[in-house]
């Protein structure tokens, strides 16, 4: 486990919780470091929710504690939140904050995949701690899921959540029902509610009808049922597989089909729209999935993606022997109208971790036997 440069990544996110707060208090880590993203102040809430679950793989107590205050610092948000229904915002300001207020708000939208993983999160922390706390934050967000998105209309599933203005987001995302196949799955193995692990089913069924020849598409559009089939994107291909709702045939597309290689950085781009740079958050996505997989030869294939991420984390841009860049390059183009940095990020540098260590967040819950 602590090959890999594991603890060195668990540096570097110690060094990011421990920013913006004393121990003991509710904090956020800023997501990105150094580059082009240096000065921006927020904390995205699925970084922080990859932070938690990184934080929890190396069993040290200081950095149980740190879990502990991020998590914390989401469910201040979730009870002072204006809407007051169970979500929470995409991101938040990483600066000291005072508890009765809560965490200021940075990004208003609340999509659908950001609140699972912050579930995902919380359920992580009440698996270790039992603290009841966690696992009422994650049933209450599941809820929210659940009754403000779903939507019957077109190819059955879960809409995008709200965006910034409020305006709803009626496209179906297949990387979101893989977050909610993990989520709801696993708050019905924690509570024993069958009708959990329904809907998880419904999700997967939605997974499994976003196949197009050797891969999966995005999703849908806005009328519920058209495929949205360019660009192709990574997690559309690593997630389902992970949430164990999808054919792992699809990571031999991934690996081939959306190969990288950028200044001696192996691994893979974030859709087929750009190759021209290694998504490394992404490469630790394929790569985990590879190593769970455990087909022939998927030992040296997950091996060689960790190493091209561990040469990020030694020598890529603005390297400092801990965190891992976003990205090779600044640039790097989603498909999607966004783009990545070289910046070094929490969210790649969590999920270097949990690759390193085969941790797998998007585990399915178990169902209950009786």
């Amino acid at each position: 486990m602590h090959g890999d440069g594991t603890l060195p990544a668990l540096r570097h996110l110690a060094e990011q919780v421990d920013r913006f707060g004393a121990t003991g208090t509710p904090r956020l880590p800023r997501s990105y470091r150094a580059g082009l993203l240096d000065d921006l102040e927020s904390s995205y809430v699925y970084d922080d929710a990859l932070v938690v679950l990184a934080l929890l793989t190396g069993g040290r107590q200081e950095d149980v504690e740190r879990a502990l205050a991020v998590a914390d610092a989401l469910l201040l948000a979730q009870a002072r939140d204006p809407a007051g229904d169970g979500r929470i915002r995409n991101a938040y300001l990483a600066r000291p904050f005072a508890a009765a207020a809560g965490p200021l708000v940075a990004d208003p939208a609340s999509t659908t995949g950001n609140q699972a993983w912050a579930g995902i999160g919380w359920l992580a922390l009440y698996r270790v701690t039992g603290d009841p706390r966690y696992l009422d934050a994650a049933h209450r967000i599941a809820r929210w899921a659940h009754s403000t998105q779903w939507s019957p209309a077109g190819i059955a599933g879960y809409t995008g959540g709200f965006g910034a203005t409020g305006a709803r987001l009626p496209w179906k995302s297949t990387e979101h029902h893989a977050d909610l196949a993990a989520l709801f799955s696993q708050i019905g193995a924690a509570t024993g509610q069958p009708d959990w692990f329904a809907r998880a089913e419904v999700c997967e069924s939605f997974v499994r009808r976003m196949r197009v020849d050797d891969h999966l598409c995005t999703g849908v559009a806005a009328d519920g049922e058209t495929l949205v089939r360019q660009p192709v994107p990574l997690d559309a291909q690593v997630w389902p597989v992970l949430a164990g709702v999808a054919d792992p045939g699809h990571l031999d597309w991934a690996a081939e089909s959306l190969s990288a290689v950028d200044g001696g950085i192996t691994g893979v781009a974030y859709s087929d729209a750009d190759r021209s740079g290694v998504w490394l958050e992404g490469t630790s996505h394929l790569a985990l999935a590879v190593s769970l997989r455990g087909a022939s030869g998927d030992a040296d294939a997950a091996a060689a993606l960790r190493a091209g991420v561990r040469t990020a984390q030694r020598s890529g841009a603005h390297a400092d022997g801990g965190g891992i860049p976003a990205a090779t390059r600044d640039g790097l183009r989603t498909g999607f109208g966004d783009e990545y940095t070289a910046s070094l990020h929490t969210g790649a540098t969590a999920w270097a971790v949990l690759a390193a260590c085969g941790v797998n967040p998007l585990a399915r819950g178990a169902r209950p036997r009786g």
